[in-house]
C-alpha cells in the first residue's frame, strides 16, 4: 500500500511576472482540499473562486490527509514566483491535516479569465517523490489586452482605410461599456469602439490611410476603469501601403545556448506588390535585406522558397563590450528593416519577444 502511494513526480518550470502589488488586508481565505492518489501520483486541487486582479491575497490552505501514511514535510517548490508557500508543520499526519500560508499575485494583465499555479510538497527520501498541488482561481476586475505585449496590423496596398480588431478580456464586475480609452498622438485619428459577445471582447478600430504613406505607424492604445483605476496598455504596429510582409508578425527570438546570451528567431517575406510593379515582375531579381535593431549585434540570412516568398533567419547577440550578467543585458524590443528589389522600396518595423528558456 505504502508503495502505491507513494509517486514520482516531476516537475517543469514556467516562467511568472514578478509585479509590484498591493496587498490584501482582509482576512485569509481558508481552503480545505484532500490528498488524492491519481495513478501512482499524489495531488491535491484547490478552486480559491474570483481574486481580484492585482491583489496579493493571503490563503489558508489545509491538506488532509486520509491514508495511514504521515508524510514528512522536507522541502517545497513553487513552479513560479507568483506564489510563496510556508508550512505551518513538519509533516502532515496520518488522518490528520497540515495548514499551509499561501501568499498569491494575481495577474493584473492575463490572456484567460482564470489562472492555475502549482507546487509540489517532497517527503521520499529519494527527495523526488511528493504531492502536487494545484490552485486555481478566477480573475475578478481584470482589465487586460490579451496580446499583453503588442498588436500587429497590416492595411491592405492602396486602402483608404483600416479596420481590424484588438481583443481585450475585462472580467466582473467591471463591463467592457464601463472602460475608458485613450491613445498616442500619433493614433489620434483612430476611432476605437469596443464590443463584445458571449465568446468574446474585443475594439472595432478604423484608421484613415495617407495614400502617400508607406512607413509604419506605431504608437500605444491605453485602457482604464474609472473606479478602480485598473490600466492596460499594448503597443500598436500598423503597417500601410507596404508592399511586403512578414510573417509572423511578431517574432519571437529563442536561446539557443544555455552558457551565453544567444538567441535566433525565424520568419516568411513575402512580396506582395509595389505602386510601380505587379509582384510578377520582381520574380528572378534578387532582393536586398538591411535589419538593424537598437542593442546587440542582429544578423539575418535569405533563402528563397517560391516566387517573391523568402525564409528568413535572424541571429542576436549583445554588444561584444557589454561584460554585464545576462539579467542586466539589455535587448531590443523592436527590429528595422529595409526590403529592396527591383523598383520596390518597403521600410518594415516588428515588435519583438525573447524567450530565455531552451
Amino acid at each position: 500500500m505504502l508503495n502505491r502511494l507513494l509517486g514520482v513526480l516531476l516537475f517543469s518550470y514556467a516562467a511568472c511576472p514578478v509585479m509590484a502589488m498591493p496587498e490584501d488586508k482582509s482576512e485569509p481565505i481558508v481552503t480545505r482540499v484532500l490528498i488524492e492518489e491519481r495513478g501512482p501520483a499524489l495531488v491535491a486541487n484547490a478552486d480559491l473562486g474570483a481574486l481580484e486582479a492585482g491583489k496579493t491575497v493571503q490563503v489558508t490552505l489545509r491538506l488532509v490527509n486520509e491514508s495511514d501514511f504521515s508524510f514528512p514535510v522536507l522541502r517545497m517548490q513553487t513552479t513560479c514566483n507568483c506564489v510563496r508557500v510556508a508550512s505551518e508543520g513538519s509533516e502532515i499526519p496520518a488522518r490528520g491535516s497540515l495548514d499551509l500560508a499561501l501568499s498569491i499575485e494575481v495577474p493584473r494583465n492575463s490572456k484567460t479569465p482564470e489562472e492555475t499555479l502549482s507546487f509540489s510538497i517532497f517527503y521520499g527520501e529519494s527527495g523526488m517523490e511528493g504531492i502536487e498541488v494545484s490552485v486555481n482561481y478566477g480573475i475578478a476586475g481584470l482589465v487586460s489586452f490579451k496580446n499583453v505585449l503588442s498588436h500587429h496590423t497590416t492595411a491592405p496596398i492602396g486602402a483608404k482605410s483600416h479596420t481590424f480588431r484588438i481583443p481585450v478580456l475585462v472580467t466582473k464586475p467591471v463591463e467592457l461599456g464601463q472602460i475608458e480609452f485613450s491613445k498616442a498622438d500619433s493614433l489620434k485619428d483612430l476611432k476605437v469602439a469596443p464590443k463584445e459577445n458571449q465568446a468574446a471582447q474585443w475594439l472595432d478600430c478604423t484608421l484613415p490611410i495617407d495614400p502617400t504613406r508607406s512607413e509604419s505607424l506605431i504608437g500605444r492604445v491605453w485602457m482604464k476603469h474609472p473606479t478602480s483605476g485598473e490600466l492596460s496598455e499594448i503597443n500598436l504596429v500598423i503597417e500601410i501601403n507596404q508592399p511586403c510582409t512578414v510573417a509572423p508578425s511578431i517574432l519571437r527570438f529563442k536561446k539557443t545556448d544555455a552558457e551565453q546570451e544567444s538567441y535566433e528567431a525565424s520568419a516568411i517575406l513575402r512580396i506582395v506588390s509595389t505602386a510601380a510593379s505587379k509582384p510578377s515582375e520582381n520574380q528572378g531579381r534578387d532582393v536586398d535585406l538591411e535589419w538593424w535593431v537598437a542593442q546587440g549585434k542582429l544578423h539575418c540570412t535569405k533563402k528563397q522558397i517560391a516566387a517573391n516568398i523568402y525564409r528568413l533567419h535572424f541571429s542576436w547577440r549583445p554588444d561584444p563590450l557589454t561584460s554585464e550578467p545576462e539579467a542586466k543585458v539589455i535587448r531590443p524590443s523592436e527590429i528595422n528593416g529595409r526590403v529592396l528589389s527591383g523598383a520596390l522600396r518597403a521600410n518594415l518595423t516588428l515588435p519583438l519577444v525573447f524567450e530565455s528558456h531552451l
